[in-house]
């Protein structure tokens, strides 16, 4: 049972860090480009 707890919330946090990249590279042109727009 904590084996499968781990695994599902490894999963959940890495699929939520590739849907942030992937919506990170869409939106970010819109914004002018630049990494720094992220930072601010």
């Amino acid at each position: 049972m904590f084996v499968l707890l781990n695994v599902t919330v490894f999963l959940g946090a890495f699929l939520l860090f590739s849907i942030e990249l992937i919506v990170a590279n869409a939106l970010l042109p819109g914004f002018g480009g630049s990494y720094l727009v992220w930072s601010s």
